[in-house]
């Protein structure tokens, strides 16, 4: 859910009034994906050994990025 939030009001806008072309050539939705998903595997990667499984670490990782990239 806190993911959500670091996204830009205008494409909630979009949502809307449905226009979800517009929502796709977002160059800002693009970046801020990419950046998130970069940052995950970072600490991911980091991290991983720490954590039991692998999917633990993988929800450790991206709770933090997505509390801290907002």
């Amino acid at each position: 859910m806190m993911f959500l939030f670091g996204v830009n009001f205008n494409i909630y806008f979009f949502i809307l009034i449905k226009d979800f072309k517009s929502i796709f050539k977002s160059e800002e939705l693009k970046a801020y994906f990419l950046r998130c998903l970069v940052a995950v595997a970072f600490i991911f990667a980091n991290t991983w050994h720490m954590f039991g499984t692998v999917s633990e670490a993988l929800r450790q990782s991206s709770f933090h990025i997505s509390s801290i990239i907002i």
